[in-house]
């Protein structure tokens, strides 16, 4: 009896030292977590809140005239992609997406690529595509800039200002750390009306290979392709046709 009084410390402090060694992993595999975090921020009203309204994405609403759709809000361009989406609209011809990934506090992730899939290429409804007018010189962050295809997407890693290629996309997260980056998508020259598309990051976890799906929660992200053709912006009271 007194063997055992005297072993339980020793149990105690066994079991604590391997919940500290492997409570992270242990905690993901219950929940079924990643090896990494992805926060995704499309609203291009916080992705590019410190620049000057320089910046304008499209927006496609299925199922709606100009004459169904109100006035859009004043001030920066950037500040439409929440009343699209409040009223179902869709990025149509380019949109932009802010990633940021961390590693897990136990953890030292490679990341060795991103790749592209397209889901699906479906039909959309008819519709109107608005567009807010900017004036200015283009702004280009570090971006990865990727033109979707339903046969061979592409992801070109391209330098602030000049958008010049740059290295390829690969880098090493310790435990804990976290990296942000963009992808600035637009559609190919084939004639196709929507994309359904998710982005695949591969990484490298303790000499094991994982693929992490990159979506819209759950649900894959969506970019139709008149972009600028076709499109109304608003102009004293009412939609008129976008002059280029």
């Amino acid at each position: 009896m007194e063997l055992v009084l005297a072993l339980i410390p020793v149990a105690t402090g066994l079991i604590g030292y391997a919940w500290g060694r492997h409570r992270h992993a242990l905690k993901r595999k219950v929940l079924g977590r990643e090896p990494i975090h992805v926060h995704i921020e499309q609203d291009p009203d916080i992705i590019y809140a410190n620049d000057p309204n320089w910046v304008t994405f499209p927006y496609f609403f299925p199922n709606r005239s100009p004459d169904d759709l109100p006035s859009p809000p004043k001030g920066k361009c950037t500040a439409w992609w929440k009343w699209a989406e409040e009223l179902g609209g869709e990025p149509s011809g380019l949109m932009e997406l802010q990633v940021t990934i961390t590693a897990w506090e136990d953890l030292r992730v490679i990341v060795d690529a991103l790749r592209i899939e397209v889901v699906s290429t479906p039909t959309p409804p008819t519709g109107t595509t608005v567009v807010c007018p900017v004036g200015g010189a283009d702004l280009v962050h570090e971006q990865l800039a990727v033109t979707l295809s339903e046969f061979a997407s592409t992801v070109i890693p391209r330098a602030a200002g000049s958008a010049e290629v740059t290295k390829s996309f690969a880098f090493t997260l310790g435990p804990g750390e976290s990296y942000r980056f963009s992808l600035s998508v637009t559609p190919s020259d084939e004639p196709i009306q929507c994309y359904e598309w998710v982005a695949l990051l591969d990484l490298l976890v303790n000499n094991e290979r994982k693929t992490v799906r990159v979506d819209n929660d759950g649900r894959p992200f969506v970019l139709h392709t008149q972009g600028f053709r076709d499109a109304h912006q608003w102009e004293g009271a009412s939609w008129k046709p976008y002059a280029f």
